[in-house]
């Protein structure tokens, strides 16, 4: 009888340690196929797999591999908001370069250089390379140095007019749309000079 129980003993441990190896090839399996899908940012399946080793083996290795693929899904999150909010920055920083780019622009149309100046300042800090931001600023910079150096036009060279005539107790004469006429406009108590 003594040798039946040590015949079961045997089996017993025959069968208990393959059943070992298989839950340390399990383990092994696992634990690379956790360290794989982390490669390739499956967290999901990372995660699965780590946990799956540790059902069968709690080790550091199956701890420290669930801690990687926490601070590798946090750490992706980061990126990826990070990229959207760059994305959501460019789309903001293109519309507003559009924007002042279009007001300098108008400005220079209307020869209102200091504020197509400012415009087209604001727009270089946006895009320093942007090629019609520079050629604005250049052209505003110019209208703006022709005015401080030659002042604004005469209404009178402005409209081809030669006497520039006017009342001196009230200044109250119009220029005529017509070439080298001034024509008075009164008030009552005053007489233009001529």
């Amino acid at each position: 009888m003594h040798e039946l129980k040590l015949g079961a003993n045997e089996t017993d441990s025959a069968i208990a340690e393959a059943k070992a190896k298989t839950n340390q090839d399990l383990y092994q399996n696992a634990l690379k196929a956790g360290q794989q899908a982390l490669a390739q940012k499956e967290f999901t399946v990372a995660q699965s797999k780590y946990q799956e080793a540790g059902q069968l083996y709690q080790t550091d290795a199956v701890i420290t591999g669930l801690h990687q693929v926490e601070a590798a899904r946090t750490q992706s999150t980061a990126e990826t908001q990070a990229a959207k909010r760059k994305i959501e920055e460019d789309s903001t920083r293109t519309t507003r370069l559009r924007e002042l780019v279009a007001k300098g622009q108008v400005a220079i149309d209307t020869k209102d250089y200091s504020t197509a100046v400012s415009a087209f300042t604001q727009a270089k800090k946006l895009d320093p390379d942007n090629v019609d931001v520079l050629t604005g600023l250049t052209r505003a910079e110019q209208g703006r140095d022709r005015i401080a150096r030659v002042g604004p036009p005469d209404p009178v060279e402005r409209f081809g007019f030669r006497d520039a005539h006017s009342c001196p107790s009230c200044q109250n004469w119009r220029l005529a749309r017509v070439p080298a006429k001034w024509i008075p406009v009164r008030r009552q108590g005053h007489a233009p000079t001529l």
